[in-house]
């Protein structure tokens, strides 16, 4: 049962990741330096094809695909980073 729920939903670093999307990350002090990790734990999850739904056999899973490209999150870190900061103002 464990692992069918592991199978199910994300480790707990991906909701805490999710977190820099609101302002309130940004005004704490922390922010600059988790910032990177939680890109990373982003990048890790939602940069790679998943399988969908928990079944018998891997022959007959579906795949859900990236949602995300890698390189231009990286690309693009320090502007998304940038834009987060100056909205709060």
């Amino acid at each position: 049962m464990i692992e069918k729920l592991d199978a199910q939903f994300p480790k707990q670093t991906v909701p805490n990741a999710m977190g820099i999307v609101y302002p309130q990350y940004w005004l704490q002090a922390y922010a600059n330096t988790t910032f990177p990790k939680h890109s990373e734990v982003l990048k890790e999850f939602y940069g790679n094809p998943h399988a969908c739904g928990v079944t018998t056999s891997e022959k007959s899973q579906s795949m859900v695909i990236a949602i995300i490209f890698k390189l231009n999150l990286d690309a693009h870190q320090g502007l998304s980073k940038l834009t987060m900061k100056f909205s709060l103002t």
